[in-house]
């Protein structure tokens, strides 16, 4: 179970990491750092590394308080309703809006930290010093790729809790179907 999880997360976030990394923002403030390919990629794995520490806890965390909640509110205020497809919607506005947002609180502080350490390895492992890079600096791209990594956390949230939801609804789906065939069936 846990590998499935594993592997249904990580084909969901490589796609998002990729695009996490084209979108780096190295920001004209840094000149003459901005235009060395050499720091932007060190800055790009620094990014990447921070994001993934925390991705797969955050998402998993967030996905199961969404998927729970979800389930509870949402199989409650739908109990009379025939219509399987108004409960899946339901189901899934609800818990995306509830992962993302869950990741995303969950994230900010954590993914701050992860960056700024990162920052500074990387740079050092690609030959810029604490020397060429001031501390400001770090903090500026912090600052500037921070919202950028905290997105593409809550994108991975939301993206993974639709199947969470259609696994725990699955009773209720199949209930209201059973039902609906009982109605036909009598009426014929």
């Amino acid at each position: 179970m846990i590998l499935k999880i594993l592997t249904v997360i990580t084909a969901l976030i490589e796609p998002l990491l990729l695009a996490l990394s084209n979108a780096i923002v190295i920001g004209p403030q840094l000149a003459p750092f901005n235009a060395n390919p050499v720091f932007k990629r060190a800055v790009q794995l620094a990014v990447d590394r921070a994001v993934r520490e925390i991705i797969v806890p955050v998402v998993d965390r967030s996905v199961t308080i969404a998927g729970i909640s979800t389930g509870e509110l949402v199989i409650k205020d739908f109990a009379t309703e025939p219509n399987s497809d108004k409960l899946r919607r339901a189901g899934y506005l609800m818990a995306q809006r509830l992962a993302g947002s869950l990741a995303l609180v969950t994230c900010k502080e954590p993914l701050k930290t992860n960056m700024a350490t990162h920052l500074r390895h990387y740079l050092n492992e690609h030959g810029f010093t604490e020397q060429h890079i001031p501390e400001a600096a770090i903090l500026i791209l912090v600052q500037d790729n921070l919202d950028l990594a905290c997105s593409t956390i809550e994108k991975a949230a939301i993206e993974r809790v639709v199947a969470d939801v259609d696994e725990s609804f699955a009773p209720s789906y199949e209930a209201r179907r059973r039902h609906r065939e009982a109605r036909i069936a009598t009426t014929k």
